[in-house]
């Protein structure tokens, strides 16, 4: 191999990528960006709902004749166009891109429709009725191999569609004679990659020529250029098929675009325009094509010392509903690799073909390597365990030597080169595989379950065109002709002014191929990379191609970049050529380097690049004789190891064969099932590595994919054939949160068959991971039959077997009975209407009713007294289609009962149904019930199907996952033992019955339970901690708390505020430097000072931590602790001013307390911090005689009760005396500070005296109070009994009263003196309680006063004063409050009382008059005023003194809110 290492080169360096810059913008340009012609029109596809069914009959009429349609096709149409695709084996059997006869899987296409926009055509789909007749169906592979199972292909006469066996060495000799005979079964599950990027087609069709012209995101073979313009019988140079410059990904799957490259080009032919069709992600999911399904049984003749002397294979590959090319190449990829990195000389082989009723399968991301390796490789750890060795020991006894490469294989497959054992070294001595044996061991120790799982795996890449033909006997193989080999194309073109361009026949996936090729090419011609550009877009037409060319197999830095190289080398000699003659040196002197050529010898004897490339363009004369010119190069390279099978059935699939080894540790929650990786170890023999960056992110790739494999993914399918993961909800993916970071390592042992020393990489983790994620989690559960992929109820099967039964009963989740795969939904209920039996009859049998109530009908059809037609449009999930409804009506009784039975067909799949009527005669009128059976199938079953009708717990697995993956971080952020969480997972599962969840709500049940049990365990948690860490509102945990306890039938338990104290004090940075006796010291005097804090209701409807807050700072304060009070409220999550209202509180508390005592007569707010050791040592010995009942009454008035008194709230008439002549001043202040600001002088005398002071009798206050509905409910409670809360009524601003400490005094001075009555032991309520129930009664009696005055001025008696002109401001009308028992007293009309009155005049809510909401009620237009008033010019009628026009008036010109007054209005004001 030519060596291309230069000083400084390109190759081999990270360098930026080229493709980028445009990707990261916006940029790109994919399928779907691409310009079309202005006539393009749009495909969309009908699709079977069904997995197995006779088509009866299609009616495209009503489609046909939509406006905007211009064809609609059905299979026979394109069968008259087209022939049958080719199929990959010798076989009785057709194969088309469209169901003609049959559907034989849910999604295949059955109709196609072109039309103007892709919203018409899929309305026209709605439009094609089809006919089925449903038929058994079949997806196990190995039932579809009975003998009475159902057939797919009738002309095949059986499932098994092709059947070969290979025999290497002598196997059956070395399974004679083995120590040991050992075996595995294993079922590999279908999965996909599923590229971001859907299929993407443009069709164009040229009558005049014959021709197609397609553009596809195709990605390769091109081999399959020939199956499609056979299809489409053309020859090939009539059918020109282009990709675009950017594609989504692809990973395989984009291969199985070409049966929708057929279907589109006939479209396009038969519209007579352009057509373009872009795939949803549902018909991505449901029908492109997957990875396949094996079963497969391996054995193995082991010696006592763990080698292998022999391998017996049995594989059975479902290759879904057709076998469509290049399939069965996943089966027969690897068998040139069958004993994989192992020197084994003995192999048997059964390989088997079936087909099902499943989606046709292709191409996927290291194709046929998972499939065998996972056998491989869990056979090897199997085979340890059995002998009693150590797996890495075993593995190592096996591995091909260092010194065999190039080595072939039993199978004919030539391994290119390798040193296995070293790289192996390498990997457990930098992956730290001692330590993570240790880690093993210690959680063993531990309890928990941990295990070490390993992979051995050789990927092969740059395959052999001719491994295919392995499937067919030596003998066809010779009639057919020889295939072998894998022709690369490249071409190096270098223009006028010296620049470079690099063509190859490869589509990049997003490998970076512009990037690589320019350093390759850059690199061999001595230019700067940004001299290079790359055309990556692939024209058959135009470029140079084979049927080799494409993106697959990993050939891309091995055999593409290769040749380009080649390439770049041939020109390269004819410029050294050039320049030498120019230089007048030899050419073996000439070198490239920075733009240049020139003399190795005399680096000053140069010339530029532009100008010796220049040469073949301006003056090819010069070029010296015998140099060819310099303007292009294409290189087709293909290797001569890559030969055509034997006739011993010998091949070697692969042309480069790279090295994997991987360690794996895993943890296993018990609780949960659910596998985490701990530590993940990949080492890697890809060659020569050409772009570091690029390598490792095919690496990252490729795991993450693998990942989804092991532990996610699955295409899972109902008995019936319906698709079961048919949207992303079911088919899960992993993201970038559930992929762990690897570890990976390289060591480099370059091919010595490609160009560039270079192997393929990308594939390799696909092959490896999910098996020795496997292994590991086999070692840490001792199970032998592990199964991908490894979801939470998997492994919990193997780890408790059943799952346990929900604590409450539930209803079975019917089933799918029967062949159709249906699934099966009951119901029942009732409903009463206000009509007769007989309308209610009449109204079912009514067409048009029918049509009014059924939601999305769009019409209902009568075709006789029993039998309706409809079609109604329906949406479910992400999803809608429509469907056609065939009903019919029997077991009738006029008008008491009908039974209703029939079927729909739709879009969205397929449905049948019964259901019983009955109509019951009540009093108010007909009592309607209802019960039903309904089965549906197709696409509607498979929205959301796994998580409402998969009998697996797939989905739960997944939501339960999301639960404790949830819980675990919350517990670690607020420091929560595994004792406690384990009884908040307990809780959950309780509350969820075991069905768990994701998302918001999920979190905030998470967040509740862990606050609960924080709560139960007297934790010093916080609400707004958990809301914080969870990332939701304090009053979501609240709501959900109450719901939890509701539900578990919990009490709410008590929780002391010191525990929160005690938390502070102990674990606060502000306390870090206090020795642990003045800690405990400061919670003891903590602890009283809350207590006292309780006691004086100083935490009623108030935040508790606030009182926690305020009794840190003082106690700090008290002992010389310099505390930050912004610090300390942030720790409780409360805000700063919060903590300083209550620490004012408690001063002016403690300064009133501390008053009482005779020797706290000079105690003040400055200085009662320096008394409080005094007052808290006082109180103690006070709450110690309150105990010993020898507390003196003097005593009494300076200590609150401690034991809990009996409530106020069933007022005790002496206590309710006392409070009303204590609160009276107080009531005035509320009162005052309520009304509307008027000057004093514009008051009227309305009730006689002045209300200036606002005196209320006792006995109006105290029946105020006892008619309040939330006291009137409540009783008297003794000692011992729980005393309800009572919340404080959020404040306004109007109701927003200064309180200082003249007040506070007196309300101590009286609260003393009324609990001297020792024998009473009442608490009073709250002062601002107390008076806004005394404020609400108030304003309640002026409602009641103004509306009887409104009453009376409506009398005759006021026409008459009116006429005689009253006017005077000391007269008016006297009404008397309905609570005075002095009839004659008279209170003053305030500008409160004519606010009142106008407002309830204008229609004012009496309810917000009489809470004292004000603004609003006048900031809100009138909604029903009185009446008698039409305008203000009436309302002035109810307004006799100047003073109260001149109060309208006032009000009126103010500024809006009153928009209703208008200006004519205004004017008929005096």
């Amino acid at each position: 191999m030519k060596s291309l290492e230069t000083p400084g080169g390109l190759i081999g360096r990270t360098v930026e990528r080229v493709e980028d810059a445009g990707l990261l913008t916006g940029r790109g340009r994919y399928i779907d960006d691409l310009p079309v012609r202005r006539d393009t029109a749009h495909l969309a596809i009908l699709r079977s709902p069904h997995g197995h069914a006779e088509i009866r009959a299609i009616n495209t009429t009503a489609a046909r004749a939509l406006p905007g349609v211009s064809a609609v096709l059905t299979g026979d149409d394109v069968a008259r166009l087209t022939r049958s695709m080719t199929v990959g084996v010798k076989a009785n059997v057709e194969c088309w891109p469209i169901a003609r006869d049959r559907v034989r899987y849910v999604g295949e296409p059955v109709a196609l429709v072109v039309a103007e926009n892709r919203y018409v055509a899929e309305d026209a789909l709605d439009l094609i009725e089809v006919e089925y007749e449903t038929l058994a169906a079949i997806v196990d592979p190995e039932k579809a191999l009975v003998t009475d199972a159902p057939v797919l292909h009738p002309s095949l006469g059986t499932n098994l569609i092709n059947e070969r066996s290979f025999r290497y060495g002598d196997p059956e000799a070395a399974l004679a004679t083995a120590d040991h005979r050992i075996s595995i079964r294993i079922a590999y599950p279908r999965n996909s990659c599923t590229p971001i990027e859907t299929y993407g087609v443009i069709a164009e069709y040229d009558p005049g020529e014959d021709a197609y012209d397609v553009t596809a995101n195709f990605q390769g073979p091109f081999s399959i250029h020939a199956v499609i313009s056979r299809a489409l019988n053309v020859p090939g140079n009539r059918m020109r098929l282009r990709t675009p410059p950017d594609s989504g990904g692809s990973f395989g799957i984009k291969q199985g675009v070409f049966p929708y490259v057929i279907l589109a080009a006939v479209a396009a032919r038969v519209a007579g325009r352009p057509v373009k069709w872009i795939e949803d992600r549902l018909e991505h999911l449901t029908a492109s094509v997957s990875a396949t399904n094996r079963v497969t049984t391996l054995e193995a003749a082991v010696a006592a010392d763990g080698r292998i002397t022999a391998l017996c294979w049995d594989q059975l590959e479902d290759c879904g509903a057709h076998l469509r090319a290049p399939e069965p190449a996943t089966l027969y990829r690897m068998h040139g690799n069958m004993t994989g990195a192992y020197a084994i000389e003995n192999v048997a082989i059964r390989n088997r073909v079936v087909l099902t009723n499943k989606t046709p399968t292709g191409l996927n991301r290291g194709f046929g390597g998972p499939q065998v390796y996972f056998a491989l490789e869990r056979l090897v750890h199997k085979i340890a365990d059995e002998l009693g060795l150590d797996r890495l020991q075993v593995i190592r006894r096996n591995l091909v030597p260092a010194d065999a490469f190039p080595y072939r294989t039993a199978t004919g497959g030539l391994l290119d080169s390798g040193d296995y054992q070293t790289a192996i070294d390498r990997a457990c001595a930098e992956g730290g595989l001692e330590a993570l044996r240790l880690r093993r061991d210690q959680a063993r120790a531990e309890g928990r379950l941990y295990g070490i799982g390993y992979a051995t795996v050789v990927e092969p890449s740059v395959s052999n065109m001719g491994y295919i033909t392995t499937v067919l006997t030596p003998e066809e193989r010779a009639k057919a002709g020889p295939k072998n080999g894998a022709q690369s194309v490249a071409t190096v073109a270098i223009d006028p002014l010296g620049s470079v361009t690099v063509k190859v026949a490869s589509v990049p996936q997003g490998q970076g191929h512009r990037t690589v090729l320019a350093q390759v090419v850059a690199e061999r011609l001595g230019l700067p990379l940004e001299t290079v550009r790359v055309n990556t877009e692939l024209d058959t037409a135009r470029d140079a191609w084979s049927i080799a060319s494409g993106n697959y197999a990993s050939r891309f830095a091995a055999a593409v970049a290769g040749a380009a190289a080649l390439a770049a080398d041939r020109i390269r000699d004819r410029l050294a050529a050039i320049a030498a003659s120019q230089l007048n040196v030899t050419a073996d002197r000439i070198d490239f380097r920075a733009g240049k050529l020139f003399d190795r010898d005399n680096p000053k004897n140069a010339i530029s690049f532009g100008r010796v490339a220049a040469a073949s363009h301006w003056a090819p004369g010069t070029l010296p004789d015998g140099t060819g010119q310099t303007i292009t190069e294409t290189v087709f390279w293909t290797p001569a190891q890559l030969e055509a099978p034997t006739a011993a059935d010998g091949i070697n699939s692969s042309l480069c064969h790279g090295f994997i080894f991987d360690i794996c540790g895993v943890e296993i929650d018990r609780a949960t099932g659910q596998v985490r990786i701990d530590r993940y170890v990949t080492m890697h023999d890809c060659g020569r590595i050409l772009h570091p960056g690029m390598v490792d992110g095919q690496v990252r790739g490729g795991f993450a994919q693998a990942i989804g494999a092991a532990l996610y993914e699955e295409y899972a399918y109902g008995g019936g054939g319906s698709f079961l993961t048919g949207t992303l909800a079911d088919y899960l993916i992993p993201t970038v949160m559930e992929t762990p970071e690897p570890l990976i390592l390289h060591h480099e042992t370059p091919s010595p068959f490609t160009p560039l020393g270079a192997k393929g990489v990308g594939e390799g983790n696909c092959m490896s991971t999910p098996v020795c994620i496997a292994n590991a989690v086999a070692d840490a559960l001792g199970v032998e039959d592990i199964r991908l992929p490894l979801s939470p109820s998997r492994v919990s099967e193997w780890l408790y077997g059943e799952e346990r039964a929900p604590s409450k009963p539930q209803d079975s989740i019917p089933v799918a009975t029967g062949a159709s795969g249906e699934r099966l939904l009951t119901g029942s209920g009732s409903a009463e209407v206000v009509a007769t039996r007989e309308s209610v009859w009449t109204m079912l049998l009514d067409p048009n009713t029918l049509k009014a109530i059924i939601p999305g009908a769009h019409e209902v059809r009568k075709v006789s007294d029993t039998h309706f037609r409809a079609e109604v449009t329906l949406g479910i999930g992400p999803v809608k289609g429509r469907y056609r409804a065939d009903i019919r009506l029997s077991d009738m009784l006029a008008p008491e009962a009908v039974t209703l039975s029939g079927g729909t067909e739709g879009a969205l799949g397929s449905g049948r149904g019964t259901g019983r009527v009955t109509l019951t005669e009540t009093a108010t009128g007909t009592r309607i019930d209802y019960r039903y059976e309904a089965a549906i199938g197709g696409k509607v079953a498979s929205v959301g199907g796994r998580s409402a009708f998969a009998s697996d717990t797939y989905k739960i697995d997944i939501r339960r996952n999301y639960t404790f993956n949830r819980l675990h971080t919350l517990g670690s952020l607020v420091r929560l033992s595994k004792d406690k969480l384990d009884d908040v997972k307990h809780m959950l599962c309780v509350v969820t019955e075991q069905k768990w969840g994701s998302g918001t709500w999920i979190d905030i049940l998470i967040g509740t339970c862990v606050y609960i049990v924080a709560r139960q365990n007297h934790l010093p948690l916080l609400a707004a901690e958990i809301a914080d860490a969870i990332g939701c509102t304090v009053v979501e945990i609240f709501k959900m708390y109450s719901q939890v306890c509701h539900l578990m039938n919990l009490e709410n338990p008590a929780v002391s505020q010191s525990i929160f104290f005690d938390r502070i004090v102990f674990h606060s940075s502000a306390f870090s430097c206090v020795g642990r006796d003045t800690l405990r010291k400061l919670c003891k005097q903590g602890h009283c000072l809350m207590e006292i804090g309780v006691d004086w209701s100083l935490s009623s409807g108030r935040h508790p931590s606030s009182i926690v807050a305020a009794a840190v700072v003082i106690i700090s304060r008290a002992n010389n602790i310099r505390v930050n009070l912004e610090e300390i409220s942030r720790e409780l999550h409360i805000h700063p001013q919060t903590t300083r209202g209550r620490l004012k509180e408690f001063i002016d508390y403690l300064v009133c307390f501390g008053q009482r005592l005779p020797w706290g007569k000079d105690i003040t707010s400055k200085t009662v911090i320096r008394h409080l050791p005094f007052l808290l040592q006082y109180f103690q010995q006070s709450i110690m005689r309150t105990d010993s009942g020898k507390l003196s009454e003097n005593d009494v008035r300076c200590v609150m009760p401690r034991k809990k008194p009996v409530a106020f709230y069933g007022v005790a008439t002496p206590a309710a005396n006392a409070l009303c002549a204590k609160y009276d001043k107080h009531t005035k202040q509320v009162l005052n500070s309520q009304s509307l600001s008027l000057k004093e002088e514009d008051s009227m005398v309305l009730f006689g005296e002045s209300t200036s002071s606002h005196a209320v009798g006792q006995g109006h206050e105290e029946e105020t109070i006892r008619n309040e509905p939330f006291v009137k409910d409540l009783v008297l409670y003794e000692d011992g009994m729980d005393v309800p809360s009572v919340k404080r009524r959020k404040m306004s601003d109007d109701d927003i009263v200064e309180e200082g400490t003249a007040k506070k005094r007196g309300a101590v001075d009286d609260l003393a003196s009324c609990l001297s009555e020792r024998s009473q032991k009442w608490q009073p309520l709250p002062p601002s309680f107390v008076a806004g129930v005394t404020a609400n009664s108030l304003r309640a009696a002026k409602i009641q006063a103004v509306k009887e005055r409104i009453v009376s001025v409506k009398r005759d008696i006021v026409a008459q004063l009116r006429r005689e002109k009253v006017s005077s401001d000391d007269k008016s009308i006297y009404v008397s409050l309905p609570c005075q028992s002095d009839s004659n007293s008279n209170r003053t009309l305030d500008a409160e009382d004519m606010l009142i009155q106008y407002c309830l005049l204008r229609g004012g809510n009496e309810k917000l008059l009489e809470a004292g909401y004000y603004r609003h009620v006048l900031y809100t237009p009138p909604v029903q005023p009185d009446a008698s008033i039409s305008s203000d010019k009436d309302l002035l009628e109810y307004f006799n003194t100047p003073k109260e026009v001149e109060f309208l008036k006032s009000i009126s010109e103010g500024e809006p809110p009153y928009p209703w007054l208008t200006n004519d209005e205004l004017s008929l004001l005096p």
